[in-house]
């Protein structure tokens, strides 16, 4: 059983009651004792038996600074509605995925690798689209001294990896030239630079990046032939590509 009972601070810790967190007690404390087991200060709500508590369940775990971590639970009634609404949940998957509830987590779990199936696929048919998109950046590239500069804005979210793969295509395909490409990616800015050996002593693929990036409100870098950079304004990619543009044919001339 549980007891409480109020007592000056001096004989409570006398008798042996821990002060919990090191807090500040006043003269008159709360004392707290379950059973013969322990004995502490404590001003919170206890129940006299475990009986009263009646339905227990965890709902969270996790960390709340060095050393200490914070357990939530429901009690009573309110585990009575949190497995009410569970199984209505659970109802609602087995109909809508026209499973029974044993083969739920199985249909689930099909269904994650059919999606994955539907990415791949998907990531595919990009690429191939990419590639016509390619042939015809190179050939309407413009020319500065001999030397290309593909600067586009990629559709949006497109994923990193297959702008580095554009990236590399149109380099196979461009002879001396400078790539500049831009996309928005989940409210951000992904930009990326890339340039012919030949002409890294004329413009720094990473320095160029640094400048770009400053006008959608990031920063980056890189190598002197590839660079990347992110932003937080892609409301202000157009404007980076141009004054991209601007930069590089400036350092061609």
């Amino acid at each position: 059983p549980v007891y409480t009972e109020f007592k000056d601070y001096d004989s409570a810790v006398k008798e042996g009651a821990i002060a919990i967190f090191e807090e500040k007690y006043g003269e008159t404390v709360r004392v707290l004792k379950v059973g013969d087991i322990s004995k502490e200060l404590c001003g919170g709500t206890h129940v006299r038996r475990t009986g009263e508590i009646g339905s227990f369940r965890i709902i969270s775990e996790g960390s709340i600074s060095a050393g200490v971590r914070r357990i939530e639970a429901i009690t009573g009634l309110a585990v009575v509605d949190y497995w009410r609404n569970e199984s209505r949940i659970l109802e609602n998957l087995t109909e809508e995925l026209k499973v029974n509830k044993d083969d739920l987590i199985k249909e689930i779990s099909n269904l994650k690798n059919l999606l994955k199936e539907r990415e791949k696929e998907l990531g595919r048919i990009k690429r191939m689209s990419f590639r016509s998109k390619v042939k015809d950046w190179i050939e309407n590239a413009e020319v500065v001294n001999g030397i290309k500069i593909v600067a586009r804005r990629i559709e949006d979210d497109i994923e990193k990896e297959i702008i580095r793969e554009l990236s590399d295509m149109i380099r196979d395909g461009i002879g001396k030239g400078v790539i500049l490409l831009g996309s928005r990616q989940k409210g951000r800015v992904y930009l990326l630079a890339s340039v012919t050996p030949e002409i890294t002593e004329k413009i720094h693929a990473g320095s160029l990046l640094k400048e770009v990036a400053k006008i959608v409100g990031g920063g980056g870098g890189g190598r002197a032939d590839f660079a990347e950079a992110g932003g937080s304004k892609p409301e202000l990619l157009d404007l980076a590509l141009e004054k991209g543009l601007e930069l590089i044919k400036v350092k061609l001339q």
